[in-house]
């Protein structure tokens, strides 16, 4: 009622009103982002600021998949509501029209943790997608572990807790362990966060560039 309360009617019985709301609120469907009177993105961001942000993340491209340079990558990450400050220097350089990217150093990577929340994990996925985007094996390593001292702090806050598993177990899909075999050989290694998805983690041991380990570590399972 609050972001569709026109289209409510109170009949004599029951009450009709738009069922698309259900749909999204259980993962049936998902609204359509386009430039009409009722989109129902901005509707809801309306009366729940922040909404547009999460759904219009740069992070859900790089989780279904897409391929995004590191243009699209950097454009995203400036996109990031208080991220952007941490990654970004303050101000552009002399001829320059943008601020630099700042080191991915502890300073930068300790803000993030320390805000340990959905905007900070967008970025730390971003900066998995640019690590491979440049072929940065210390990027990798440190964006993934800074992803995962976000694990445990998330995974309490009630914006994640409905869907922990499925997100996680998609983002352990696509930002993975590296293991050099040898100066051109790299191995792809797939760990799964504690409490993913076994029948998600399980789709990608087909890969033989793959390799599904557990590990001993806190955050893991331990097996």
């Amino acid at each position: 009622m609050a972001v569709d309360g026109d289209l409510v009617r109170k009949r004599a019985h029951d009450v009709s009103r738009p069922r698309k709301w259900d749909q999204y609120r259980d993962g049936d469907k998902v609204p359509d982002d386009k430039r009409i009177s009722r989109n129902a993105i901005d509707q809801a961001e309306e009366f729940y600021p922040g909404t547009a942000a999460l759904f219009r993340s740069p992070m859900w491209r790089v989780l279904r998949g897409e391929r995004i340079d590191r243009y699209e990558i950097d454009s995203g990450l400036r996109t990031i509501p208080g991220a952007n400050r941490l990654l970004f220097e303050r101000e552009a350089r002399e001829g320059e029209q943008l601020p630099r990217m700042r080191p991915f150093d502890n300073e930068v990577t300790g803000g993030l943790l320390a805000m340990a929340d959905f905007h900070s994990l967008a970025a730390t996925v971003l900066m998995c997608a640019l690590s491979e985007e440049i072929a940065s094996p210390e990027l990798r390593e440190e964006a993934l572990r800074l992803y995962a001292g976000l694990r445990i702090p998330l995974s309490e806050k009630p914006l994640f807790k409905p869907f922990f598993p499925e997100l996680y177990s998609r983002i352990d899909a696509v930002c993975r362990h590296w293991v050099f075999l040898s100066n051109s050989q790299r191995m792809e290694v797939l760990i799964p966060s504690k409490g993913a998805m076994p029948d998600q983690s399980h789709r990608f041991t087909h890969d033989p560039a793959i390799l599904r380990i557990h590990l001993p570590i806190p955050g893991f399972d331990e097996e």
